[in-house]
């Protein structure tokens, strides 16, 4: 999910670090020297001054019935975005995993970024960025705790459902992620041996990179967050990275007991030796210039999906004995993006990605590197120290950040 990452984190840095005219309508604040308003709702309250202060409220719970119009105003903006909300999570099945047949029937309506874990029940747990925005609203009035769980949910939040079948799917799971409060997207998981869950997504937090959406290139900075969790529904910190330019759609793997592997949009990649609390970035991609990648240990092969280079279809690439990915030709699944791959207990392959209406457009600026090609390493900007990096503002005991290679 590149283009949807990067939209989702565009949407929220536009709505903290945009005031004035191109700015939804607000209500400005009076500059008449009057009281504050104590209308029917009760205490005091002004109008936010601009949508920093707008979205703070809803993080902190403190949101004023008399808010409506701010938040209605903003969200009637976003919908002209491209983002979960204008997106579809649908579901293949195949044999081999390079022959798919697509399920006609929707899996989850505004909803993006899937991820898929097979429970030790053998039940299919499907985690997405949630896209539903009527929620959002109704849920920010509420002063929902929700957002202080798992993120900006309706917007730029996770959400959970759990399946018998990988096809219909049950009510919205109690999540609780409990790491970054603000931007909680694209999730990755890795469901260990003991019975651990981990979870590994991308955290910004609103305002900490509005500057970034603004700069030459619109490149956002977010940063790697990990959490780990005994049932894969309540999350505690494990670690989290220093924030780094274009880190979006995160892939992981436990290639052994202490070694982990970790790729990220346009197939940088990182180790880590220690169980994931320092990690070491390579300075060169990966071979394949690529986006929205999935690792898949299959039969003691690395095999990696990703959206095809140039087009809005699913390809899968093989690791050779030189380390370098092989592409397989053709896509694998037409007019999709973000796929999710698992494996069944009885062999079968099952794939869950988005139908975004595409219909498989080319992007014109997403021209790729020819085999080999190699970009400069990302650019990793200095964490600040005063930044809350979750609740309770104090940071894990393994959170060491991403170490730079020599």
């Amino acid at each position: 999910m590149g283009p949807i990452s990067r939209t989702v984190l565009a949407v929220v840095a536009f709505a903290v670090g945009c005031t004035g005219p191109s700015s939804p309508d607000l209500p400005s604040r009076p500059n008449t020297g009057a009281p504050p308003d104590t209308g029917e709702s009760g205490g005091s309250w002004t109008p936010a001054a601009d949508l920093a202060e707008l979205v703070g409220r809803v993080l902190s719970g403190t949101v004023d019935p008399r808010d409506r119009p701010a938040l209605e105003a903003f969200l009637t903006r976003v919908t002209a975005w491209d983002g979960p909300w204008r997106h579809t999570v649908r579901t293949a099945t195949s044999e081999d995993g390079l022959a798919w047949t697509l399920d006609a029937a929707a899996v989850w309506e505004r909803a993006s970024v899937p991820e898929a874990v097979v429970a030790g029940d053998g039940r299919i747990r499907l985690y997405a960025v949630d896209g539903d925005l009527d929620r959002f609203l109704a849920r920010a009035l509420a002063n929902d705790p929700v957002f202080r769980d798992r993120g900006l949910v309706g917007l730029a939040g996770l959400a959970c459902r759990t399946s018998e079948d990988g096809v219909a799917f049950g009510p919205e799971e109690p999540l609780v992620v409990g790491v970054n409060p603000g931007v909680v997207v694209d999730p990755d998981v890795v469901l260990l041996p003991d019975g651990t869950w981990d979870l590994l997504y991308v955290g910004a937090e609103p305002g900490a990179f509005a500057e970034e959406a603004t700069a030459p290139g619109g490149e956002i900075a977010s940063w790697p967050q990990l959490a780990r969790g005994p049932d894969g529904i309540a999350y505690t910190a494990h670690g989290e990275g220093d924030p780094i330019y274009r880190f979006l759609d995160p892939t992981h793997a436990r290639e052994t007991e202490d070694r982990w592997w970790m790729i990220w949009n346009g197939l940088w990649s990182a180790r880590s030796a220690d169980d994931e609390r320092t990690w070491v970035t390579s300075p060169d991609r990966e071979d394949l210039a690529a986006m929205t990648p999935d690792l898949v240990l299959n039969d003691g092969e690395w095999w990696l999906y990703v959206q095809c280079p140039g087009v809005t279809s699913i390809c899968v690439a093989r690791l050779d004995d030189t380390g370098s990915w092989q592409l397989v030709p053709g896509p694998v699944v037409r007019h999709g993006r973000s796929p999710s791959v698992i494996r069944l207990p009885d062999g079968t392959w099952r794939m869950y990605y988005v139908d975004d209406g595409s219909a498989g457009l080319t992007r014109a600026r997403r021209t790729p590197r020819p085999p080999g090609a190699r970009g400069p390493a990302p650019a990793v900007r200095p964490r600040d120290p005063a930044r809350a990096r979750r609740a309770g503002g104090s940071p894990s005991p393994t959170d060491r950040g991403f170490d730079r290679p020599p």
